[in-house]
């Protein structure tokens, strides 16, 4: 799926509802601008809510990563790195 879209005055661009539609996005939803060597890249950005938190728990013994299904950009290493920093925490107090 690709669309053109046009920059107003002030910068602000308008997604196709099409767009905004699969990508479940509503007014406040955020998104990631990736800058590349010559392409602009816009990623959802989970919102802080039960339904699009990413984190990992332990199930058995085992670290296991939970995210909803329908996520999309989901950063494992990220992820990882919240969860370490989060045991380092718990270590340090």
């Amino acid at each position: 799926m690709s669309s053109t879209v046009t920059l107003d005055e002030s910068g602000a661009l308008v997604l196709p509802q099409a767009i905004r539609d699969r990508f479940q996005l509503k007014p406040g939803s955020h998104l990631r601008i990736e800058v590349g060597v010559d392409c602009l890249q816009l990623l959802p950005e989970s919102d802080l809510d039960a339904e699009t938190t990413v984190e990992i728990v332990e199930e058995a013994g085992l670290k296991v990563i939970h995210a909803p299904q329908d996520i999309n950009g989901l950063d494992t290493v990220a992820a990882i790195a919240a969860d370490r920093d989060a045991r380092e925490s718990r270590i340090r107090s």
